[in-house]
């Protein structure tokens, strides 16, 4: 469920100090990796205290998108509160974590600060939830996340159709070319899929063929986050063998943006 980016430093960070406070400023792009000023949209600042760090991520205009305490930040273990903003720096969610696991009040908020959801968790487990109306009214709960499905019989549907048309040539066996190749595509708010990338190569020939066949897969239902459709990024291992091919189920990414400041920007505070 959680997407992780290995953040390549490519320019120098600025730092501040103080009395047992280190603070490590980047640019980051887009796709939340390191870059310079000029082509960065955002700032990922990092607080290290005696005990805890505190993370913030702010465009070049200073407006908040979002924050995150860690007891560990290089193992990403999150403890203390997350803030997330929308596009005009306004809380829309709001989630404490105790050793790593949702503990306590998760609340997200409509664009004029009006509380949707309020669900209470306790070592990452649901114990109680109530959603409301823009109107302040209750209204039937709704999961705040529900993953996107194959329409074509669910993941064993995928699975299946994955096995079928997945071909491992006779030259490709011949050579003993074998390997994982890992693709990733974004399942859109209208359950088209699209943006196929190879994330991890085996082979140019087993890269092309994983390709192919995810290309093929067809429509899903989409995904929903907090009552609303969402574009979804979805990684795919598919493992290529001797003797013919094994499909292995990947992950869903970002299906939670409470955990979006787990992606590794750790990489850029250990260098």
């Amino acid at each position: 469920m959680i997407r992780y980016f290995i953040i390549v430093l490519l320019v120098l960070p600025f730092y501040t100090f103080g009395q047992d406070i280190k603070t490590y400023k980047y640019f980051i792009n887009e796709d939340h990796k390191a870059c310079d000023s000029i082509s960065a949209t955002y700032i990922f600042t990092i607080t290290q205290k005696k005990e805890t760090t505190s993370t913030k991520i702010t465009t070049k205009h200073g407006i908040l998108i979002s924050e995150m305490d860690y007891s560990d930040f290089a193992k990403k273990i999150r403890h203390g509160v997350y803030k997330d903003y929308d596009e005009n720096g306004k809380l829309r969610l709001k989630a404490f974590y105790k050793n790593d696991k949702l503990d306590g009040e998760f609340t997200t908020y409509y664009p004029d600060g009006t509380l949707k959801r309020k669900d209470i968790y306790e070592k990452d487990t649901l114990l109680f939830g109530k959603c409301y109306t823009a109107q302040k009214k209750d209204t039937t709960y709704y999961n705040y996340n529900i993953p996107p499905e194959y329409l074509d019989g669910g993941i064993n549907g995928f699975r299946r159709f994955i096995a079928k048309n997945l071909q491992y040539t006779e030259g490709t066996r011949r050579k003993k070319i074998a390997g994982t190749v890992v693709v990733s595509f974004i399942i859109g708010k209208d359950g088209i899929t699209r943006d196929f990338k190879v994330e991890k190569s085996a082979h140019p020939l087993l890269d092309e063929e994983a390709l192919r066949v995810m290309r093929l897969t067809g429509k899903w239902k989409p995904g929903y986050m907090d009552g609303k459709t969402v574009d979804l990024k979805k990684s795919i291992p598919i493992k290529f063998e001797n003797n013919g091919t094994r499909y292995i189920i990947g992950s869903y990414s970002d299906a939670t943006p409470q955990k979006m400041q787990t992606r590794n920007y750790e990489q850029l505070y250990k260098r």
